[in-house]
């Protein structure tokens, strides 16, 4: 099986973080004259709410080569793209506008929750390479023999 992951974008992690941190430096500075602040509680769990961001899968493609079957699946996260999308033999995913599209068999496309902005950088142009050197496979047809 071969699997890509493609994380989230590290900018929402880091603006979780940053606001943690100044959060916590505020309090800080509030308690060391004398006033109460909730701050200090808050703050480290920004931080570490940013730190979760930083490193979370946003959504992953696992291909099977011996099967012919591609899924697409997100861990932790809600809606369709939580359910998973199957592309059965002879079918596959491809980037089209900046989203990941599953094309049946018959040529339909069918667009995917999945989309770049969220994605991070290095991961999206890793599995838009790794999609774009997949050729489709056809399903398996019985040779035409000529007379």
């Amino acid at each position: 099986m071969i699997r890509h992951e493609v994380r989230l974008t590290p900018v929402i992690g880091g603006a979780i973080l940053t606001f943690g941190v100044l959060s916590t430096l505020l309090g800080l500075w509030a308690v060391g004259l004398g006033l109460f602040s909730p701050l200090v509680f808050l703050g480290p769990v920004f931080i570490v709410l940013g730190v979760v961001q930083w490193r979370r899968v946003y959504f992953r493609v696992d291909h099977r080569p011996g099967s012919g079957r591609s899924i697409l699946s997100a861990p932790g996260q809600r809606g369709r793209l939580a359910e998973g999308v199957t592309a059965a033999p002879g079918e596959r995913f491809a980037v089209e506008n900046g989203r990941i599209v599953h094309v049946a068999a018959d040529g339909t496309r069918t667009p995917t929750p999945a989309r770049r902005w969220p994605s991070r950088s290095s991961d999206w142009r890793a599995l838009t390479a790794a999609l774009e050197a997949v050729p489709p496979q056809e399903p398996s047809e019985a040779p035409e023999s000529g007379a």
